[in-house]
């Protein structure tokens, strides 16, 4: 569907994922399996990886 929807899926189910959070109705994990899924698809069309974000991390923990 274009990198438009998929980074509204994205921002649509950090918000869930929040919500379920502060709420603590139970569904904390299910919301945030779906923001990583989403998370990945987005990457994916950018032709990038999740690698690459655990690689970003790795690299500001080194740096602090």
């Amino acid at each position: 569907k274009g990198v438009k929807e998929i980074a509204k899926k994205v921002n649509e189910e950090a918000g869930e994922t929040a919500i379920a959070a502060v709420t603590n109705d139970g569904r904390l994990i299910e919301e945030a399996a779906d923001l990583v899924f989403h998370l990945l698809v987005l990457l994916r069309s950018q032709d990038k990886k999740m690698e690459d974000v655990t690689d970003k991390l790795y690299e500001r923990s080194a740096n602090q």
